[in-house]
């Protein structure tokens, strides 16, 4: 009996080394929040949306690019203060992609180029 059980202990040990390789891989991935962060290597895409908080801030939503793993991070927002820092240009493609000219009154187009454009107003960056 005793040789019966020493047969049965390495295979135990086995399996808990393999349990616990996975455990740890498990642990890493729950280490990296669902969603994007800078902190932790995430590629932004684009800006999704902003918006204003109630402290005055503007809150800009970002997309992101899969990370290493495949996975594609859910959007995550800042402050618009730290996407200046951080990535301007996709801050200025969004607000760039809302700006909306609009002729004042309708003219030939040969006068297009002197024609006078009205736009909204841009929160200042």
């Amino acid at each position: 009996m005793p040789a019966k059980s020493l047969l049965i202990e390495p295979d135990l040990v086995a399996k808990k080394r393999v349990q616990k390789g996975k455990k740890k891989e498990k642990d890493v991935a729950e280490q990296i929040p669902a969603e994007g962060d800078f902190k932790f290597g995430d590629a932004p895409s684009k800006v999704l949306g902003a918006k204003m908080s109630t402290g005055g801030v503007i809150m800009v939503t970002i997309g992101w690019n899969p990370r290493s793993n495949g996975v594609i991070p859910k959007p995550s927002s800042f402050a618009n203060t730290v996407i200046r820092e951080v990535c301007p240009k996709l801050l200025v493609d969004f607000y760039e992609s809302r700006i909306n000219l609009k002729p004042k009154q309708a003219t030939p187009a040969a006068d297009l180029n002197q024609q006078e454009f009205t736009h909204q107003k841009v929160p200042n960056l």
